[in-house]
């Protein structure tokens, strides 16, 4: 257990302790500094604080009491590097571009502590990362599901995690997916459905009928279709867990392979989804880059009599 000693300032004074702890660590996500409230991990001068809401006066002493992480298994240089020649895409200064493949985890997960994760290797590779963003998941701007492959952004520094979570939060960063889906989908649709976790299986993610959830948009186009299946581009306006697979699935058309929130596919053995475009721009510069789709993507299209 560490312990962080903060002091709440002038012009901090009237704020909420969740902001001031936010301005004071920057590195730690709302999400995070609410869980160490509700542990009750975080003093107000000597004394519980109960509330993230709570109103802080000037000279405020804010005491945090931090659980050390768990150590980890590191992946070795060459590992590190094997991988980044393989999947590196685009380097930049402050961030770098790379084609996650299916099966690999974004950053360590609760369930799968003896996993290795892309965070991993970037940490191998990129020590400066481990300095660039929020406590246990340095260097993560964004996530891709495990079993999803292709583009993601990881930040190299501080001003890259900063300059690129502004960009996430502002919808300002365009990102395209291809996918694999169940039946005939629509020439063109927009999906405005909001989304929230299942009260019946916290694994699971629904679309929200009673306007519960939080907000979420996509927009699709089908690209071509086989006998019983469509190829489809997915832009999401919003970027909420699972969402394409959930918003596809609202419609009438899971992802093949996906069996979460459709069934097994004997054509592919995950499900199909790839991110096969990234467009921002980064300090004025415009950045876009694309990734074809993988082979077993390829393959299973090929198995659909879907013509690229």
């Amino acid at each position: 257990m560490k312990q962080v000693f903060l002091i709440c300032t002038a012009s901090q004074a009237g704020k909420r302790l969740d902001q001031v702890i936010g301005e004071h660590l920057p590195q730690y996500s709302r999400t995070r500094i609410q869980k160490l409230i509700d542990q009750s991990t975080v003093l107000i001068n000597n004394t519980c604080a109960k509330k993230a809401s709570l109103s802080l006066k000037e000279n405020d002493a804010i005491t945090i009491q931090i659980p050390e992480a768990k150590p980890r298994p590191v992946p070795t240089t060459d590992a590190a590097k094997t991988f980044f020649t393989n999947h590196l895409i685009y380097t930049h200064e402050h961030f770098i571009i790379v084609n996650k493949p299916a099966g690999l985890l974004t950053h360590p997960a609760p369930t799968a502590i003896n996993e290795t994760s892309l965070s991993d290797f970037l940490h191998v590779t990129y020590p400066e990362t481990t300095s660039a963003g929020e406590e246990g998941r340095e260097g993560i701007v964004h996530r891709l599901d495990k079993d999803t492959s292709g583009l993601i952004l990881l930040a190299r520094t501080l001003h890259g995690y900063t300059t690129l979570r502004k960009l996430f939060c502002e919808h300002a960063v365009q990102k395209t997916y291809v996918a694999l889906v169940e039946g005939h989908t629509p020439k063109t649709a927009t999906i405005p459905v909001p989304i929230m976790r299942d009260p019946l299986d916290p694994k699971k993610m629904m679309a929200s009928y009673t306007g519960a959830g939080v907000t979420a948009v996509t927009h699709v186009a089908t690209l071509a279709q086989g006998l019983r299946s469509s190829l489809i581009q997915a832009k999401p306006k919003t970027g909420r867990t699972h969402q394409i697979r959930v918003h596809l699935a609202h419609l009438g058309h899971p992802l093949l392979g996906d069996t979460l929130y459709g069934k097994e596919h004997p054509g592919i053995h995950r499900h199909a989804l790839h991110a096969t475009e990234l467009s921002f721009v980064f300090d004025q510069e415009q950045v876009t880059v694309q990734q074809p789709l993988p082979s077993d993507m390829v393959a299973c299209c090929a198995y659909e009599k879907i013509s690229l």
